[in-house]
């Protein structure tokens, strides 16, 4: 919702400084009851480096292994398929 109101306000070419966007972000985040910083936090980059690095591994070894379950999925029933042209084609026979 934030950015829809950023790019609404680029697309009515509305200037805003960086120091209005934080007041507006504030703002925002007030307004949808959340918390917001007051502080740099505890975790060092290099550390929220390596938890997303982590956290993207195994979102993506999951992702690899939905595709490969749909790709013998579709292997199976284009096997069948073959099967099905083939005992065809030998009753013709």
């Amino acid at each position: 919702m934030y950015l829809d109101y950023a790019e609404d306000q680029t697309k009515r070419y509305r200037q805003i400084f960086m120091r209005d966007w934080r007041k507006k972000l504030d703002t925002f985040l007030k307004f949808n009851e959340r918390d917001i910083l007051d502080n740099p936090g505890k975790v060092s980059k290099e550390v929220a480096d390596t938890l997303a690095l982590e956290q993207y591994d195994i979102y993506n070894q999951h992702r690899l292994s939905i595709e490969a379950e749909r790709e013998a999925i579709e292997d199976d029933l284009e096997l069948e398929h073959i099967q099905k042209i083939l005992k065809n084609k030998r009753k013709k026979q």
